[in-house]
């Protein structure tokens, strides 16, 4: 029975889980603090110095540390908060950590491969009304599961997660869908409860449920995970990978399109709505009232001109 498993695996783990996420808040709340520093490092450096090219290398030279300091922190937390669920045998925190050290890299490395993957099914996602997106949500539900149990290479956890997904897919979409939907309908009714009758007991349940909500359905759906088929092999997905491709160089030249357009016509348009706001305002007039006329005009050219003028003004 899934929901007993996952009940009895969050009654386990729940302490290493919570002292996992404390520890976490502080790694973060102490990234904020030293990317803080480091801002407050850089005024200091242009100072000092008053020098844009010793400032501009300090302050590129700190971005790229916060990228990489924080992805690195975002994705141990990550996967500690995770491991502290599912690991096989219970273990203390310090242990999840360690634990999950040798995987960061490995783990940001797919998961932006994931990303860009699906940022390539975006366009056919459109043509079907999304329902490629969902399908694939669907089979890469166990992705990060996958990244920890097994060494796949490159989107190896992501093909590896549809494999397992695919012995049952069906029976997969429906557990998720009761459980998710379940939870989040109790959680509407509860919160509608709440703001009809201000109950404190309503809402100490509700905040109850918001903490214990997390680690459960985690637990339940690597329970899921764990009692499906697990084939030794998958596919190589050329096909999905093409269209990945072809998606993402789709989107590529939308963006470069849609850049190059901004950058031609915004400035005429802010222009224009100016012009027009300062001609409501009594304070200019359009630019069609302020065209200086040539004094080597010829008569046909100027009486043109006046066409143009009356044809615009009507």
């Amino acid at each position: 029975d899934l929901l007993r498993a996952a009940f009895t695996r969050t009654k386990d783990r729940i302490l290493p889980y919570f002292w996992t996420m404390i520890i976490s808040i502080v790694m973060q709340v102490a990234l904020i603090i030293g990317l803080g520093l480091l801002a407050g490092l850089n005024a200091l450096i242009w100072m000092m110095t008053q020098s844009v090219p010793v400032t501009g290398i300090t302050a590129f030279i700190s971005v790229l540390v916060a990228i990489v300091v924080g992805t690195y922190v975002n994705a141990w937390t990550s996967l500690a908060i995770i491991y502290s669920l599912i690991s096989p045998h219970k273990l203390k925190p310090g242990e999840i950590f360690t634990a999950m050290k040798p995987l960061i890299v490995r783990y940001y490395w797919v998961m932006g491969l994931v990303g860009l993957f699906f940022i390539g099914l975006l366009p056919f996602g459109l043509i079907t009304l999304f329902i490629v997106i969902l399908v694939w949500v669907i089979w890469g539900a166990f992705t990060v599961y996958t990244v920890i149990e097994y060494k796949d290479q490159h989107l190896g956890s992501l093909w590896r997660s549809k494999a397992i997904v695919s012995t049952r897919f069906w029976a997969v979409l429906l557990r998720l869908i009761i459980i998710y939907g379940g939870f989040y309908l109790i959680m509407m009714v509860l919160g509608m409860s709440q703001e009809s009758t201000n109950s404190p007991v309503v809402g100490a349940i509700v905040f109850i449920l918001s903490i214990l909500s997390g680690p459960f359905l985690m637990s339940y759906s690597y329970e899921t995970y764990r009692n499906l088929e697990h084939p030794e092999t998958y596919g190589k997905n050329t096909v999905w990978k093409a269209l990945s491709i072809i998606g993402l160089i789709l989107v590529m030249a939308g963006i470069t399109f849609g850049m190059n357009y901004a950058v031609q016509n915004i400035p005429s348009m802010i222009e224009q709505i100016e012009n027009e706001r300062l001609f409501e305002q009594g304070g200019a007039e359009p630019d069609i009232y302020q065209q200086e006329i040539p004094t080597d005009m010829t008569e046909e050219e100027l009486q043109k001109m006046l066409k143009e003028f009356e044809a615009k003004t009507t």
